[in-house]
């Protein structure tokens, strides 16, 4: 569906990063069992071993074993294992374990991935904070600096899961409780990419410290959930083991600035779980510019965000559609980045030319970033803002009330229209 208003963007190199190291060579090999056939190409892997997802039914303990099938690990708490086919015939494997008795489902163990990101616009420096600085114009035009007199998002603990978050970032650091890495759980929840540490300090940057900016819920917590490697992917189990943990530690509200088109019972019950836990959950609709489904933003119960510019026009990459929520700022959008070199995301550092010259000696704070991805974590603000003046809401009520609540914005076609949803989040409204 076309639109005049659409922004022309140049096109972005995330989706390259983020297929490296867990792809396999290309090829046609059709996977039954999910909601579509798909290459296995789509299919999470490990040194060119695709894994799939196995659930066992409750109490049963299965006495068969199938060829070329090896155990890589188990989550207790969702009673899920995650297998590796070493001969790659992830068609034949799926196809045993589904004869098993014993076996609830077996399906892919796909790979998702942060949406493949436009080149943001970049200019200016860092200014004195609030947010009449240009690239953080978020929390001013949704109306979130004007009701954080009234709330700030005390009490409520955000999980991003994501690529993780700078541990030592001076606008993050003393909001962190305790998180998690399902991506390597030998390994701490950092940020070694920096995506995560960006959509982190959109959620709930603090506010009135020395510089920087500020976040849409500055008196929230953030809670750090590493889901995806280095190169900005993972895997559906890694996630949906990311959003139980979450949902058993104390998160109120979840932000995944994630997704990948396939639809599976392991994100599926893994939202339901969280949903049920009394999680606000909210994702990232995608970047590719169609009306094709990226989940776990079309999970039931979801609030799933599009993208909008600082003139409330919807950019050319928001993916759009009826199950969308609402939007929300997502065009060249100011963050937090992390304070140290992560691999393949230093062109989106502020002042690139200066570090590039001094040798990298040292990084920026601060980024500019587009994309759903940035638009998702403003919403999980303001839910953070919502629940924390009305706590007695339930997830799907904060989402009906996000949503009635939400601005229509000039061009915008009737009370809901598939580019914007519900409309564009208005913070003063909800609250």
């Amino acid at each position: 569906m076309a639109r005049s208003a659409h922004l022309s963007l140049v096109a972005g190199t995330l989706s390259a990063l983020a297929l490296v190291g867990c792809g396999l060579p290309a090829g046609n090999l059709a996977i039954r069992g999910a909601s579509a056939p798909v290459s296995l190409t789509q299919v999470y892997s490990v040194g060119g071993v695709p894994q799939i997802i196995v659930k066992r039914r409750a109490g049963v303990m299965s006495t068969q074993s199938v060829a070329h099938v090896r155990s890589v690990r188990s989550a207790t708490k969702s009673g899920l294992e995650i297998d590796a086919v070493t001969d790659r015939n992830v068609e034949a494997a799926l196809e045993a374990l589904r004869q098993d008795p014993t076996v609830e489902y077996a399906e892919p163990n796909y790979k998702l991935t942060i949406p493949e990101t436009p080149v943001a616009i970049r200019g200016g420096r860092l200014g004195a904070q609030g947010a009449n600085f240009p690239g953080e114009y978020g929390p001013k035009i949704t109306h979130a600096l004007d009701v954080q007199g009234k709330t700030t998002g005390e009490g409520q603990v955000i999980a991003v899961i994501d690529t993780g978050i700078d541990l030592t970032h001076p606008d993050l650091a003393p909001k962190l409780v305790a998180g998690t890495n399902t991506a390597d759980p030998s390994q701490s929840a950092a940020d070694d990419n920096g995506h995560g540490t960006n959509c982190a300090g959109i959620a709930a940057s603090l506010k009135d410290d020395a510089g920087g900016i500020v976040g849409m819920a500055p008196g929230a917590k953030l809670m750090p959930i590493k889901v995806l490697g280095a190169d900005g992917s993972g895997s559906d189990a890694s996630i949906a083991e990311g959003i139980r943990w979450a949902a058993d530690h104390g998160a109120t509200i979840i932000s995944m600035s994630l997704g990948g088109p396939q639809q599976t019972q392991t994100g599926a019950q893994a939202v339901a779980y969280a949903l049920s836990k009394g999680c606000v959950v909210v994702a990232a609709m995608g970047n590719n510019g169609s009306g094709q489904k990226s989940y776990p933003a079309a999970y039931p119960g979801v609030i799933a965000v599009g993208a909008t510019d600082i003139n409330d026009k919807v950019p050319s990459f928001s993916q759009f559609g009826s199950w969308e929520s609402v939007s929300a700022p997502g065009y060249s959008i100011l963050s937090t980045f992390p304070t140290y070199h992560v691999a393949g995301m230093d062109e989106y550092a502020q002042d690139k030319a200066f570090w590039e010259k001094n040798g990298m000696r040292a990084t920026p704070k601060y980024a500019y970033l587009t994309g759903t991805s940035q638009a998702t974590p403003h919403v999980a603000g303001l839910a953070a803002l919502v629940r924390a003046a009305h706590p007695e809401l339930t997830p799907d009520q904060v989402k009906a009330r996000i949503e009635g609540a939400a601005a229509h914005p000039t061009g915008m076609l009737g009370s809901f229209d598939p580019h914007y949803g519900h409309g564009r989040i208005d913070a003063q409204q909800a609250i």
